[in-house]
């Protein structure tokens, strides 16, 4: 069943929908919208390490055009001033219909100018940032004496007009069924959520707040978000971190499944190594695993096993269910790495029983409940990670001819793209985002990540990632950190956020 698209410009606690502001008379809004209370889910930060500030006031520098608003009830606790920023819909068309950008901004306790802002964009897409405000006060909090942290709400997440597609958000229909039908909802706007826009909504915020000096921290898919803004605005960064990030690199379709596939034989072999017990019962580690992956592949298995909330769940596990769990780690409750190899030899006695385990606590379902789009749109991930990604077909084929064109692509890739697993498991549809965006729609080009001939700025960049890490695995991060002239790379063992 169809709804239509609800585009909510939403104030902390009450949605708002505006029929007219001192913006002008555009902004983009559902007229027939019947506003509801929104509330986000995010941990409580100990009293202590609140970096609350008494009274704050906006910078000197701040511009009239933005709305200050009475912050949500967590942020105010910490010390936050709230407000938006109106950005057009579509910057083609800069005339017409305006969005609302929301941001909560932690302001310095020293006297004086902030040296800097420092922003955070710790990944998604689809998650709101200033939900995730711990990231923020208490991640950076120390640098509160003479800097301020701005944290900003992309476009379609958070509070900034979010995007919610029922079916999609809640899982009541098949997937691509509930996502065509987000597509079609959103229509022509569908192209302009791509992280080249919001990287010029990021830069209207710092402009109307009145920064000439941002520090700019990335995490995963945040690392597409800093590299948008830093090939647009460089000149405005004082310096970058990229933990673990995501870049032009991956925007190929299938090349972060390739290296996610690639890596989980290091993961697992590494995990082994470094454990006393695991190192004792499995001296091969990488042969258990691949000799895992390969009776899975020839002999899925089904049954019903216990969740990590004592719940008892049908699951089955097959190549691709093995391949998610491997590289999605971070992403799953009470799954360590270490478990394969003990799930693994207990397959091989006949007992189910551990593996079955695994996957009731692991794997999350492609099509289910996502809460509240206000902490997570799936819409918004959609509209994002879709359109920036270089897909394997063409956007104005039907889906009968990009069937077609996305088996001549995959039949190009090389056998062992995904090694150890198959190339049926790295394109399937629970693992590989490429075969999550096939019934999206693109109907116009989006804003790219990076201009054309796109020129990196020489700031001081720090670069983290480990040699664990799956998600976004270390020769990727490599690839990336090469594009910024004045990085520097270090890490740990695994990774930083997801």
């Amino acid at each position: 069943m169809k709804r239509a698209i609800v585009v909510l410009l939403m104030v902390p606690g009450v949605s708002l929908i505006l029929a007219s502001t001192s913006y002008g008379q555009d902004i983009a809004h559902p007229h027939e919208f019947e506003a509801t209370r929104h509330f986000r889910h995010k941990p409580h930060m100990p009293l202590s390490l609140s970096p609350a500030r008494k009274n704050p006031h906006p910078p000197e520098s701040a511009s009239t055009d933005i709305a200050w608003i009475q912050c949500p009830a967590e942020a105010e606790m910490l010390g936050a001033m709230c407000g938006y920023v109106p950005v057009p819909l579509d910057r083609q068309h800069a005339e017409r219909s305006k969005i609302l950008i929301y941001f909560e901004l932690y302001v310095h306790s020293n006297s004086g100018p902030a040296q800097s802002a420092i922003m955070a964009n710790p990944g998604g897409p689809g998650y709101s940032t200033t939900g995730q405000s711990e990231l923020g006060p208490l991640l950076l909090g120390q640098n509160l004496d003479v800097h301020d942290i701005l944290g900003i709400d992309d476009r379609g997440r958070g509070f900034s007009s979010t995007i919610v597609c029922q079916e999609l958000q809640h899982g009541t229909e098949p997937f691509g069924n509930s996502e065509a039908d987000c597509a079609a909802q959103l229509g022509d706007s569908a192209s302009f959520y791509g992280t080249g826009d919001i990287a010029m909504d990021t830069d209207a915020v710092r402009a109307a707040l009145g920064y000439n000096k941002v520090d700019y921290f990335g995490g995963s898919y945040g690392g597409e978000d800093v590299t948008a803004y830093a090939t647009r605005f460089g000149e405005h960064l004082r310096s970058i971190v990229l933990d673990a990030p995501q870049g032009t690199p991956e925007l190929k379709a299938f090349t972060v499944e390739g290296y996610s596939s690639r890596s989980t034989p290091r993961e697992i072999r590494l995990d082994c190594l470094r454990s006393p017990t695991c190192a004792v019962d499995h001296p091969n580690p990488h042969a258990e695993f691949e000799q895992l992956i390969q009776a899975i592949r020839q002999h899925p298995i089904e049954g019903r096993a216990y969740d990590a909330n004592g719940a008892l769940a049908q699951v089955r596990i097959d190549e691709p269910t093995l391949l998610y769990l491997a590289a999605n780690p971070t992403t799953v409750q009470f799954v360590t790495t270490g478990e394969f190899l003990a799930a693994g030899k207990s397959l091989s006695r006949g007992d189910y029983i551990p593996l079955l385990r695994l996957g009731a606590e692991g794997v999350v379902p492609l099509v289910a409940d996502k809460g509240d789009p206000t902490f997570f749109s799936a819409g918004a991930l959609y509209a994002t990670m879709c359109v920036d990604t270089h897909e394997a077909w063409d956007w104005f084929a039907p889906v009968s001819e990009r069937k077609r064109q996305l088996a001549m692509a995959t039949a190009k890739l090389p056998s062992d793209y995904f090694a150890p697993f198959s190339k049926a498991a790295g394109t399937s549809l629970q693992f590989s985002t490429v075969m999550q965006c096939f019934w999206w729609q693109k109907p116009s080009p989006s804003s790219p990540v990076t201009p054309s001939r796109p020129t990196y700025p020489n700031v001081r960049t720090l670069v983290l990632d480990g040699h664990m890490d799956t998600e976004v695995p270390i020769e990727e991060v490599r690839k990336v950190a090469s594009f910024f002239p004045g990085s520097t790379c270090g890490g740990g063992s695994r990774h930083g956020i997801h």
